[in-house]
């Protein structure tokens, strides 16, 4: 009998994380208690692999085809449409857009096109250009400035933006927020315990200090980071609220 090949997706588990990068769920679960705030919390869980179905085994090639085929997830995204009046009246910009002007030109910069003449009667171009995560880009006047749920800025045409996008009701900006504010606690959490790591790892190596002692300064460490992470949660979720949202 031959034996089937493991899905290279999930490695062969059958489960991936629902983090970004979609990981085969055994990294997340072969991690110590201490380095896996996010597993431990329930923010990031395990998934059926989309790739395998489950059964972390690589499907025929004429299997495979079926389970290609994706839907985009709905998420929430802020815009800002950069019409010919407001590229020079900057008072209806939204605060994310102005911190994106102040900033130096790169990702998450924005700032007129250096490649562009000057627009009459202005010192700069009307036409712009951001900094994104694949490079600079170009916008047009009436295009669309979007703020994406990484926080990241990209251009997008007009009527691109008008066949894509709806606006979005109130019970949508709060689920935004709510991510939002739980991507920020865990990469706090996450900086703070591999910085402790390298602490307690150099010290260890020098020969500095008892190692017992080392791993109980750590734990305390981690456990000043639960209580950074759990006052964000409450703050999102306070005990005795209804958080059911109705469409």
């Amino acid at each position: 009998m031959i034996k089937a090949k493991k899905c290279q997706r999930c490695e062969g588990c059958g489960q991936i994380a629902n983090d970004d990068e979609g990981s085969p769920w055994k990294r997340w679960a072969a991690l110590p208690l201490e380095s896996a705030v996010a597993v431990q919390m329930g923010v990031i869980h395990p998934v059926p692999c989309p790739d395998c179905g489950g059964t972390g085994e690589a499907q025929p090639d004429g299997q495979k085809e079926k389970t290609m085929k994706y839907r985009k997830k709905p998420i929430v995204v802020e815009a800002f449409q950069m019409t010919p009046t407001r590229r020079w009246d900057n008072s209806e910009w939204p605060d994310w857009l102005h911190e994106a002007w102040q900033r130096d030109h790169g990702e998450g910069a924005v700032w007129p096109d250096p490649d562009v003449p000057p627009a009459v009667g202005h010192e700069s171009a009307n036409e712009l250009v951001i900094g994104t995560l694949e490079g600079v880009m170009r916008l047009l006047l009436n295009g669309w400035i979007i703020r994406g749920i990484q926080l990241e800025l990209y251009p997008c045409k007009p009527e691109i933006f008008e066949a894509t996008y709806d606006v979005a009701t109130e019970r949508h900006f709060k689920a935004r927020s709510t991510n939002e504010q739980v991507q920020q606690a865990i990469k706090i959490v996450q900086e703070s315990i591999d910085s402790h790591e390298t602490w307690r790892d150099y010290r260890k190596e020098d020969g500095q200090g008892d190692a017992e002692c080392g791993d109980l300064a750590f734990h305390e460490e981690c456990l000043n980071d639960y209580a950074q992470v759990m006052e964000v949660l409450r703050s999102i979720h306070p005990e005795g609220e209804d958080h059911e949202t109705q469409d």
